[in-house]
């Protein structure tokens, strides 16, 4: 019982939307017709664009609201395989957070929502990418950061991976202690750097002078892109 003058609040529901019978078959509906609008044209435009990063979540989001089983229907599995490959490439070509978790939300959808020998093929390429990032990490890591880029954009993918798949850690156990603690070496170097160069910057400031904040700026600019 509510007590007398309290405000009734409706409880929120936060699980699936409560679509009527008439909206489900419209949903349905625009599935099937996105997907034969696009079922051919797909790979093209997926090679044309895949480059392109602002252009890429959008891209490869559109095939979450497609109706996969019309592939298999329409004789069109080959279609289908090919666009997985293309995603698969698009998030190992990219590093920033939309495109990662567009490709990866979209393979999931794949390996759910498909069928049949497409299904199997979907799960197969969501294992492909967890076990080529796993080995380029741990290459990364081998090469005790010495291409410090490679190292963060990989980590960044298998962190957006991890959000909807579970990585297994004694995938990293092959990589040895020495690598890592020849990594976390180098960081602190790095660090140790932005601290000189950081002071350097406020002396500068501080006497008036510009001497060295060209290359102050420069370390700072690249520090924050790492």
């Amino acid at each position: 019982m509510k007590a007398v003058g309290e405000r009734i609040v409706p409880a929120i529901d936060h699980g699936k939307p409560n679509y009527t019978k008439a909206q489900r078959e419209m949903i349905e509906s625009n599935k099937k017709n996105i997907t034969v609008c696009m079922i051919k044209n797909y790979p093209q435009l997926m090679r044309k664009y895949m480059a392109d990063k602002t252009k890429v979540p959008s891209l490869v989001e559109i095939i979450v609201h497609m109706d996969l089983e019309l592939y298999s229907l329409k004789s069109q599995d080959q279609k289908f395989k090919t666009v997985l490959q293309l995603i698969k490439e698009t998030f190992f070509k990219h590093g920033d957070k939309d495109s990662l978790r567009s490709c990866v939300r979209a393979i999931n959808y794949c390996s759910s929502g498909s069928r049949g020998e497409l299904k199997d093929y979907a799960q197969n390429k969501l294992k492909e990418v967890e076990d080529e990032l796993v080995i380029q990490v741990k290459a990364a890591i081998r090469e005790n950061g010495d291409d410090e880029y490679l190292l963060l954009v990989n980590m960044k993918r298998l962190y957006e991976l991890q959000l909807t798949r579970p990585v297994p850690i004694e995938s990293f156990t092959a990589v040895s202690e020495a690598s890592l603690s020849s990594l976390i070496s180098k960081r602190k170097a790095l660090f140790d750097e932005l601290e000189y160069f950081l002071q350097i910057l406020l002396e500068a400031q501080g006497k008036g002078t510009s001497r060295n904040l060209l290359a102050c700026r420069a370390f700072l600019q690249t520090c924050l892109e790492l």
